[in-house]
């Protein structure tokens, strides 16, 4: 039975558009619609982001016991790269990790709105945005960008008319000083090295779990828009080295080129 493509609806917000970005196959036709609604989503979701009072959880005790792969997998990371005197130089975007499921809701009516999976430390020592997806996610790199774009929209919020960066000069070594005003948060898709050999697969080849080849061209444009408003776009992948305990070794990253 062939699929029928969800609609994106013009009152959903980037954080509500949902299950319709998980259609691998409308990948690009929804990646076009979203090139046509980009400025007015992005305002409304700037309107309903959370802005939390206190405590956005930016320093971290070591001790943890995750037991979700993806959280072994965000842990693993933080752990390994939270630090710059340990690690300068995470990723070409992001000096290290600062922490990982930072808290967004205000109340208990923003539940929705969960946790940032990482949250890193740029160059300008202001915050990096990184949407983790695990090997065998069936997720499209599209439902990847856009709930980073809106997660990046509610830090952009909070930090402009909250407390987030008031907290983050308190947590951050080398944070003293920066702007009051945050213009710029990247975002990064993050996923273990066979995410990405799915999803890209070989051209003119079809494959599970393969994004159609037509899908990237929009895709790609709209990560340039996403890009031209302030939130700079990249793709990074990681080998899984070992794994122990509640333990994963992530190493060996490297920048993912999408297909144009």
């Amino acid at each position: 039975m062939a699929q029928t493509p969800k609609t994106i609806l013009h009152e959903e917000d980037l954080h509500t558009v949902g299950e319709a970005l998980n259609q691998l196959t409308f990948m690009g036709a929804h990646s076009e619609t979203l090139i046509s609604q980009l400025n007015v989503k992005m305002e409304m979701t700037y309107l309903s982001a959370p802005r939390r009072k206190s405590d956005y959880k930016l320093i971290r005790k070591l001790k943890r016991n995750p037991v979700q792969r993806e959280d072994k997998l965000e842990w693993s990371i933080w752990n390994t790269w939270n630090t710059e005197d340990a690690k300068s130089g995470f990723v070409d975007e992001c000096r290290f990790i600062q922490t990982y499921q930072m808290p967004l809701r205000r109340t208990n009516g923003d539940e929705s709105w969960g946790s940032i999976d990482l949250i890193g430390v740029s160059s300008g020592f202001l915050p990096v945005v990184l949407e983790l997806k695990r090997g065998g996610s069936e997720e499209t790199p599209l439902r990847m960008i856009i709930e980073a774009l809106a997660y990046a929209i509610a830090v952009r919020k909070s930090w402009n008319e909250g407390n987030l960066r008031d907290e983050w000069i308190a947590a951050v070594s080398g944070a003293e000083g920066v702007a009051r005003t945050l213009l710029e948060v990247p975002i990064i898709g993050i996923a273990p090295k066979p995410y990405w050999n799915t999803k890209i697969g070989a051209r003119n080849k079809r494959t599970a779990g393969k994004v159609p080849d037509d899908a990237w061209k929009p895709f790609g444009k709209l990560c340039q828009m996403i890009g031209d408003r302030g939130y700079p776009v990249s793709f990074w992948q990681f080998e899984v080295e070992e794994e122990r305990d509640d333990l994963i070794g992530v190493d060996r990253w490297s920048q993912v080129k999408v297909p144009s």
